[in-house]
């Protein structure tokens, strides 16, 4: 038939184009844009055989077509929606075509980093189209590893964007908006679909590399339970859609890494922390990725919290980092449910020790007026102590498991009383509901009475109090991904009666 007769026409064209493409110099590249345009994938698999032979040949001829060939192939990497052919399908074929036309590029592949950020779905897409193409440039790591670091890089900046803009958005709604949509979003169940629909019959694939698999990603285009809430919310809910889904598919990428590779990714991740997300104020869950990488391994953790507390403590540091480095490692300290209790105990030494030394070095400085923004680093290392002894006190105070010791500090915490009782007066200026729960703590294990600090010291000489603090490791809650965080994590566990007891009976 005409069409049957079109097909071979035009396969036949691609063959005759192949065999001259050494003519296609650069007046002729108005003829090559139209054919680079021709919408290969979602053909036949004779003519995208053919068709993709064309584009090595042209690239071999010619080195200044292989930014428009890549350019076109990934942006072909994007969501496809035709009949004729799954998504996997077609973005198997570009993949393939990717694969060995790189490997014709004498000077590398660091150009295709332009390309991919250009080609990353806009965040207010649907989230099919989020999810569709990261996993694709994650597959794309696999034959061009030196990618990896770059590529990572731009997922985690696109990241930390819609996770900042979640917590603006949330920060402007009214309380019972927030309860709606912690009710609505957080912790949701995913409506029962058929995945298969997503893809069809998948391409089998033999790469032993392959590190994941199309077949889970969600084709429902609502994908959870959003009908309860209102419209002005659905730009929110949304958002924590692409969010949840986005690092669900990078843990679950984390997680099949190889013990090479994923010592290779801590370097990375560490660079893009101290890059990106550390600087960023107001992330709620990107950071939730060296959390999770940070559990395969103790050299990791230490690491971590070894390069935080350098920039605790190294004057020459900005204080903002200053302050956030110490603000993330109380945090993970305090959260890390794997982290051993030798670790806490150094870390939890070097923080009062700089803490002391600080009073030591400026409580002289203080005048009629207590300014706590000029010593915020000081009030920051001591919120970060508390926060610690808090969560891991248990440990920190038992006796060789003898049980709880009463009636002293740990001898990492060794100077706290000076630090407490100095002109600083950190129980005064730190936050208010930190410095109540260790008062509540450290007087039923009748180590001191801070009540009487806090409550008799005169606030009229405290100016300008200090910003709110958002912990960056505070609970999971995300539905999709939380099941990567849950089983690692420390959540909070007030003390007991029966430990609040046992000074009594140990009298």
């Amino acid at each position: 038939n005409s069409d049957e007769d079109s097909k071979e026409q035009l396969i036949l064209w691609m063959e005759t184009f192949s065999k001259i493409v050494s003519n296609f110099t650069q007046e002729f590249q108005d003829l090559v844009g139209i054919i680079l345009d021709i919408n290969w994938v979602t053909r036949s698999s004779d003519f995208a055989i053919v068709y993709s032979q064309f584009l090595e040949n042209l690239v071999s001829a010619h080195a200044f077509y292989m930014f428009p060939v890549a350019e076109r192939l990934i942006n072909l990497l994007c969501w496809i929606s035709d009949p004729s052919v799954t998504p996997k399908i077609a973005c198997d074929r570009v993949h393939a075509v990717l694969k060995r036309i790189i490997s014709l590029i004498p000077s590398g592949p660091s150009f295709l980093i332009t390309p991919i950020a250009e080609a990353f779905p806009d965040k207010f897409q649907d989230i099919k189209y989020q999810l569709w193409y990261l996993k694709n440039i994650l597959k794309m790591i696999e034959y061009i590893p030196v990618l990896k670091e770059p590529i990572f890089s731009l997922i985690v900046e696109k990241i930390i964007k819609i996770d900042v803009e979640i917590q603006v958005e949330i920060e402007d709604m009214d309380d019972q908006d927030i309860t709606d949509l912690q009710n609505l979003v957080f912790k949701m169940e995913k409506n029962d679909v058929d995945e298969t629909d997503l893809e069809n019959k998948p391409v089998e694939d033999n790469n032993p590399t392959n590190i994941f698999e199309f077949d889970d990603l969600d084709n429902n285009e609502d994908g959870f339970l959003f009908d309860e809430l209102t419209e002005e919310d659905s730009n929110v809910k949304g958002m924590v859609e692409k969010l949840d889904g986005m690092l669900n598919i990078l843990f679950e990428y984390i997680s099949k890494l190889s013990n090479d590779d994923r010592d290779e990714m801590f370097e990375i991740l560490m660079e893009i922390f101290q890059k990106t997300i550390l600087p960023t104020h107001n992330s709620r869950y990107t950071q939730f990725l060296i959390f999770y990488l940070c559990s395969y391994s103790p050299v990791y953790v230490n690491n971590f919290v070894c390069l935080l507390a350098q920039k605790v403590i190294t004057a020459s540091v900005p204080s903002v980092i200053q302050v956030a480095s110490a603000v993330y490692i109380s945090s993970f300290v305090a959260r890390a449910k794997y982290m051993e209790i030798g670790p806490v105990k150094t870390i939890l030494q070097l923080l009062t020790k700089f803490a002391l030394n600080y009073v030591e070095m400026n409580e002289h400085r203080i005048g009629s007026v207590l300014n706590p923004k000029q010593y915020i680093i000081f009030y920051s290392v001591v919120e970060a102590v508390i926060l610690i002894f808090l969560y891991r006190w248990r440990s920190l105070m038992e006796n060789e498991g003898s049980g709880i010791t009463y009636g002293q500090l740990p001898p990492e915490l060794k100077g706290l009383d000076r630090i407490i009782q100095s002109r600083f007066n950190p129980l005064v200026v730190c936050n208010r509901g930190l410095v109540e729960e260790f008062a509540k703590l450290t007087h039923s294990l009748e180590i001191m009475y801070c009540y009487s600090i806090f409550e008799n010291k005169n606030y009229s000489f405290i100016k300008n109090e200090l910003p709110e603090t958002l912990l960056p490791f505070e609970p999971y809650q995300l539905k999709n991904s939380c099941h990567f965080i849950e089983p690692i994590y420390q959540n909070w566990t007030p003390i007991t009666s029966e430990e609040d007891d046992s000074d009594i009976e140990s009298d």
